[in-house]
């Protein structure tokens, strides 16, 4: 996917003990860093961030970029790349 956002939001809903990390990869499935900071609890529109950094994607931004969702106790409605 090629992105044109600064920060990644979540529509997601994480129980008590979950949690969700998103990877960000090169086409090939190589990481492009460490795995995001967990984002916990119910919301429409979190944003996800990278050690406290919540721009983090936006330095990939126009380039091929996959995602990685790892969810423990958690459910993903959506999720979209945001300006701003």
């Amino acid at each position: 996917m090629l992105h044109e956002g600064e920060r990644l939001e979540l529509n997601a809903k994480v129980k008590a003990s979950g949690e969700i990390r998103v990877e960000m990869l090169e086409p090939g499935g190589k990481p492009l860093g460490q795995p995001s900071d967990p984002v916990k609890g119910d919301s429409l529109r979190t944003i996800v961030a990278w050690a406290g950094e919540s721009h983090a994607a936006a330095k990939f931004r126009g380039k091929p970029l996959s995602l990685r969702f790892r969810m423990k106790n958690a459910e993903l409605y959506s999720f979209g790349f945001r300006r701003g």
